[in-house]
């Protein structure tokens, strides 16, 4: 039985596997120069368990579509919003995101918006300030694809800003939103005050 033994060079921008001459190393995509790692420098895709009982190190982005917590959108809204009529329902717009996992979840053409990129069970939750009048009432909905699923209503407050918050768990499918509604009835329009800790609205996946 003959053994032929074939040697290649192959440049280092088409190197699919390679081991460091050592053994102690592998690069994917790439030469391996790391003893002791898995070097790799491609896209990667995990079909299976992934079980980590040291350090895990990412350069890039990490995905996890089906991991509690790793799909979320957080938005704010930076400015005063005023001219809020009363008695009409108005989806609230947000002109900033603070934190999100996919770029697919808002956009500024559609700011009232968050979506949901895959489908679970989510977290939903928003707190806005009305300015000050004592006159009627506020709401603050959590509406989902055009139908409301939560509602705060209160009396508004007496020499202060009125504060009004929702939370509710919905089940989204992909392709999902959710938006939040604003109510008042004080006869006049008012203004979404802006502070440290309103208006937000975010959404998380939890299972």
């Amino acid at each position: 039985l003959e053994t032929t033994v074939v040697k290649r060079d192959v440049p280092t921008a088409v190197v699919a596997l390679d081991f460091k001459s050592n053994g102690r190393g592998i690069g994917i995509g790439k030469i391996a120069e790391i003893d002791d790692t898995l070097d790799i420098a491609w896209d990667t895709k995990i079909r299976k368990n992934l079980d980590v009982t040291e350090n895990l190190t990412v350069a890039g982005n990490v995905t996890w579509p089906n991991m509690p917590g790793g799909v979320y959108c957080k938005l704010r809204q930076t400015t005063d919003l005023p001219d809020l009529s009363s008695g009409v329902d108005v989806a609230m717009p947000f002109d900033s995101v603070q934190m999100r996992s996919h770029e697919s979840m808002w956009s500024s053409s559609e700011p009232q918006r968050i979506y949901a990129p895959v489908s679970g069970l989510y977290l939903v939750s928003a707190i806005v300030s009305f300015s000050t009048n004592s006159t009627g009432i506020r709401f603050i909905r959590i509406v989902k694809n055009g139908a409301t699923y939560s509602i705060d209503r209160r009396a508004a407050a007496t020499g202060q800003e009125t504060v009004v918050s929702v939370t509710d768990l919905l089940a989204l499918n992909a392709d999902d939103y959710v938006v939040i509604s604003l109510y008042q009835n004080s006869g006049s329009a008012l203004t979404v005050k802006v502070f440290g800790y309103t208006p937000q609205f975010f959404v998380i996946k939890i299972g």
